[in-house]
Order: C-alpha cells, then sequence, then structure tokens
C-alpha cells in the first residue's frame, strides 16, 4: 500500500457517510442554515449554538456508521 493511501481511504469512506450525516441531522442542519442566512453582518459565534447542536449530531451519526 502507497504511502497515505489509508489516510486517503479513511477520509473516503468518511465523505460517502455524509450524505447520511446530513439526513439524519436535517433538522439541525436547517436551523443552522436559517441563523447564518438571516444575519446581515454575520460575525463569529453568531450561530454558535445551533453550529454546535448540528456537529454534535453529525458526529453521533458519524460513530453509528
Amino acid at each position: 500500500m502507497a504511502k497515505g493511501s489509508s489516510t486517503w481511504l479513511s477520509a473516503r469512506d468518511r465523505m460517502k457517510s455524509f450524505p447520511k450525516a446530513l439526513v439524519s441531522c436535517s433538522a439541525e442542519a436547517t436551523i443552522y442554515a436559517k441563523c447564518v442566512s438571516t444575519r446581515n453582518n454575520l460575525k463569529k459565534d453568531d450561530c454558535q449554538k445551533q453550529f454546535v447542536a448540528m456537529k454534535t449530531c453529525f458526529e453521533k451519526v458519524m460513530k453509528r456508521r
């Protein structure tokens, strides 16, 4: 196996799981997207609570793969 191949394969497997995570976390993703899209002057941490909720959901789904 070439150097870095296992890293590439691992990353590819994670990316294949992303659509499942997005479907499973659609409510959290929608809430985050609404928060971001309704801000005129978005600043760091403006939607932190919503982002953390979406990230936590994604992490839970990705662990179940």
